[in-house]
């Protein structure tokens, strides 16, 4: 259009704003609602008056118009059809974006863009609020409540989301929006002055706070105006008593209850919320709740049949396992009509960038966690224990790397590449209060320590080298491949000279009281700072001493690089940001899931100083939360897979369950009172092994003996075929029948670590009572791919077939290392012939076997990787040489059915009551 971007918004502005006034789509198409425009005798020349009085008009033309109109048309009917065909429930059929300049939401992204988010991030909230505004109503007067929940990462943002979706409920006519947000009052303030200020602007519904309402406040409900340009807004703890109080006051009026559109937010939805009393088989009169959940039940239900127009409750939270498992039916908060997984920035470092997947697709971890080895976490338990020992030599490192990466901040700082900000320390070693102080004496005689001793300095050097080789920027760079951040704005190690530069000045010159202080507040009760080190105990402690136990926070305008070293517990676990985190150390025993995830604040956003950030965990932790980071990753393709076409309240999301359940519960027992184990079911999936213990030979040997004992069993009437990466065929044995297969599968042996493979027993348990048991894919197919060069040769049927070349990536103190990828492409496709598996993915190659004839023979793939294979890629650090005891043996195993990916081993998934959701027919 000739019409410029600035005309086009103030136009779309005019044509929303006469729609709200009742103007037809076809009128306003043809300029029939100006009273000044009655004269002309063409629809060309009303368009024409109408451009003397709206000079945003005067460079389009009449064709231009209609263009426009109709553009706008088909945008708000296309949101409103998706609206109206979501789910079983009415909901809003009106639901639009609105770009008019006083709209809530343009003044919310002006005030996004103000804080320097970028297009790109803006747009992705834009998306995501929009797309759950759809699944709401503003009017449930028949069909109940609207129950849903909003999966978010931990750290990631999620706030931001909720206030776009605040905005865009404003625009659309909702009238009082509810956030509970935690139990810690402070917190409640921060949220509720953070979203006010996120909300204000110029915007024509105006939010205005009503705080801890009550029949005792002043202000009541028959004071609000709810049919005017008001949103009220209440930030409230999830306290009983404030939420009985809010409950009495919002339900005293029965005509202005009946105006009520409320949209209700319940943040960390996980915290309680959900009902932890036992849950029976009674009625719902007779089920026992904790107060909280009671309270939020008549918040969302009403009280005493009065009932808002329109009552919306929506759980946000990271670690979402307790409100899926817990308890349905239609008098709970289980999330019925919807659960949405908000997509993380690519710039957001989570889970599955510290701890690496295997399905559906392969991620892997960032190198920058560093172990606790079990002597050190002896001497964790004396100094918890208050015992005045020495800390161990792992929190040295720790502490040295906070010291010197600190200091390369200040470097870049002083080299104009940075800003100033906080950085942060955290101390997480027991959730004890009483083991913090013992900690805390002893990190500060050790700071003191090396302040006044003369090798440190040598031994930093070499720490900073030995931590920019292992993790340098390419490393960051390549595994972080869709970040955002221009590479010349991504954080790299200044020189060393720069680095001990600034070690020098801040620290080793200061007098101790200037180097290293407790937290202190000042005389305007604000948290004080010195120059060198501020160190604070944040815990459940009972506040009163002016020297300790002072919630963290940090100077609102920093003009230095600020350190901070934070030892607590519990309290550090939620709603709360650690500035600037380059170095944690974490001692953690509990091994339920929600828990260590929102225990995980290295969690959330980099940027500026991408390379420095550093983790201490025990192995333990480590495994824990390796696993946690496939199990959430597995829920998300889980709800992404169902939600599409199923509601949850007629099929509840599967989480997958560790097989373990002393080293990993997924949430405590009475937050998943109603779950339920589902059926192994390994139907349709494609894993392969990618980690081994390459110095245990009696595992290699034996994994080597058992290959061999396998292919001298078979025929020789093998298939010819050739691999996709060389000359050499690939040996493929089509119907081989399974008693010859099952030895090899139940005599093969993989990490404790590799759920899976190290479980094979359970597959051949399931595939017997699932397939052998009917008769069914009874044969299996055999394949040993080649590879390029024959470098290593292995001998198989009078054929020279070369060994795989892979290297290793990290290693444990048990020698467990991981290769990544085993499996080339194609090769799930060799049984059938390389001309069909070109440019395919591994699920389609399985649906392509299955149109051929092969889709009901399991397949088992087998490598030779060779024991002296080599990194033949770029040095990125974290890479390396094999160098294992022996070869080692790594299988790819397919099985028919379902070709997307399913979960893992067992999973859990809550039991849908009988007839607990009313269903209209057709």
């Amino acid at each position: 259009m000739s019409i410029s971007n600035n005309d086009k918004d103030n136009a779309r502005d005019f044509i929303e704003k006469n729609r709200a006034s009742g103007v037809e789509w076809e009128d306003l198409k043809i300029v029939n609602f100006m009273p000044y425009t009655k004269y002309a005798q063409t629809e060309a020349e009303r368009f024409t008056v109408l451009t003397e009085f709206q000079s945003f008009l005067n460079t389009a033309t009449y064709a231009e118009w209609q263009d426009l109109v109709a553009s706008e048309q088909a945008m708000l009917d296309s949101a409103s059809l998706e609206s109206e065909n979501f789910g079983n429930k009415d909901v809003a059929s009106n639901v639009f974006i609105s770009k008019a300049e006083t709209s809530s939401w343009v003044q919310y992204t002006k005030q996004l863009r103000n804080k320097n988010w970028s297009e790109g991030a803006i747009e992705g909230i834009k998306k995501s609020a929009f797309n759950i505004l759809k699944r709401l109503s503003t009017d449930t007067t028949e069909t109940g409540p609207i129950k849903g929940l909003v999966l978010g990462n931990v750290q990631s943002g999620k706030t931001a989301n909720m206030a776009g979706l605040m905005a865009m409920a404003a625009d659309n006519g909702w009238n009082y929006v509810i956030v509970l947000t935690g139990m810690i009052e402070n917190l409640r303030l921060q949220n509720q002055k953070r979203l006010l200020s996120d909300l204000s602007g110029n915007s024509a519904a105006q939010f205005e706070s009503i705080e801890n309402p009550s029949l005792r406040s002043q202000r009541q409900i028959s004071d609000l105006n709810l049919t005017g340009n008001k949103v009220y807004l209440t930030v409230g703890l999830k306290n009983s008593t404030r939420l009985k109080n809010l409950v009495r006051w919002l339900y005293s009026d029965i005509n202005r209850a009946r105006q009520l559109k409320l949209l209700i937010i319940d943040d960390e939805a996980d915290q309680a919320s959900v009902n932890v009393k036992k849950i029976t088989d009674e009625d719902d009169e007779q089920q026992e709740r904790t107060a909280v959940n009671k309270a939020i039940l008549d918040l969302v239900h009403g009280v005493n049949d009065i009932k808002p127009k329109a009552s919306n409750y929506i759980a946000y939270t990271a670690t979402p396992y307790a409100n899926v498992l817990n308890e349905a039916g239609e008098n709970t908060l289980y999330p019925s009509d919807f659960i949405y997984s908000l997509t993380p920035s690519p710039d957001y470092i989570g889970p599955q960038q510290l701890f690496g997947t295997e399905e559906p697709e392969q991620q892997a971890a960032l190198n920058i966690i560093r172990d606790i080895k079990q002597p050190d976490e002896e001497i964790i338990k004396q100094l918890n224990g208050g015992e005045a020992v020495e800390i161990p030599d792992s929190m040295k490192r720790a502490i040295d790397w906070f010291l010197i990466a600190t200091s390369a901040m200040r470097a870049r700082f002083v080299q104009g590449k940075t800003a100033p900000r906080p950085v942060s320390m955290l101390i997480h070693t027991s959730q004890l209060v009483n083991a913090h102080k013992s900690v805390a004496l002893a990190v500060q005689e050790y700071l003191l320590h090396i302040k006044n001793d003369p090798l440190w300095l040598a031994n930093a050097e070499t720490l900073y080298r030995n931590e920019k080789n292992a993790f340098p920027q390419s490393a960051f760079i390549h595994e972080m491949s869709e970040y955002t951040v221009p590479r010349l704005k991504i954080a790299d190690y200044p020189e060393w000279e720069d680095v001990k530069e600034q070690l020098e000045h801040y620290y080793f010159v200061l007098d101790d009281r200037e180097f290293l202080n407790f937290a202190q507040l000042d005389e305007d009760k604000a948290m004080s700072f010195v120059k060198g080190f501020t160190m604070a105990i944040d815990n459940a402690a009972v506040r009163g001493s002016q020297s300790e136990h002072i919630r963290l926070a940090y100077p609102p305008s920093p003009n230095d690089i600020t350190p901070v070293i934070v030892i607590g517990g519990a309290t550090l676990s939620r709603g709360l940001t650690l500035e600037g985190l380059i170095s944690t150390y974490f001692v953690r025993t509990t091994k339920t899931a929600d828990t260590l995830m929102q225990m995980g604040r290295w969690f959330g956003f980099r940027t500026g100083y991408e390379v420095f950030p550093r983790i201490w965990l025990t192995a333990d932790a480590f495994h824990r939360f390796e696993f946690i980071s496939q199990m959430d990753a597995d829920l998300r393709v889980e709800i992404q897979k169902y939600t599409a076409v199923l509601k949850p309240s007629e099929i509840g999301p599967k989480i997958k369950n560790s097989p373990n359940h002393r080293f990993v519960e997924i949430t405590a027992n009475n937050k998943k009172q109603s779950a339920t184990e589902t059926d192994l079911d390994f139907q349709g999936i494609s894993k392969q092994t990618t980690v081994f213990e390459k110095n245990n030979v009696d595992i290699l040997k034996n994994n080597v003996e058992i290959t061999e004992k396998l292919i001298d069993g078979l025929d020789d009437n093998m298939i010819t075929t050739k691999s996709n990466r060389g000359k050499l065929p690939a040996l493929v044995w089509r119907d081989v029948d399974f008693d010859v297969v099952k030895p090899f599968l139940t005599d093969y042996k993989a990490p404790d670590r590799d759920l899976f493979f190290s479980n094979l027993n359970a597959l051949v348990e399931w595939y017997e009572e699932s397939f052998l048991s009917r008769g069914e894919a009874t044969k299996w197919n055999i394949i040993i791919p080649s590879v390029e060069g024959n470098r290593a040769p292995w001998q198989v049927k009078d054929y020279d077939l070369g060994k795989v070349n892979r290297s290793q990536y990290g290693q444990d103190e048990n020698g467990v290392i991981s290769i990544h990828t085993l499996r080339s492409g194609g090769d799930i496709g060799l049984d059938y012939g390389l001309d069909k598996t070109q440019s395919k993915t591994w699920s389609d190659v399985l649906r392509a076997r299955e149109e051929d004839g092969l889709g009901n023979n399991p397949q088992l793939i087998i490598y030779r990787i060779d024991k002296d294979s080599t990194y033949q890629g770029n040095a990125l650090g974290s890479r390396r040489d094999l160098n294992a005891a022996d070869d080692l043996i790594g299988i790819n195993i397919s099985i028919p059915g379902n070709t997307s990916e399913e979960s893992l081993g067992k999973s859990i998934q809550i039991k849908i009551p009988k007839d607990s959701y009313s269903i209209e027919e057709d």
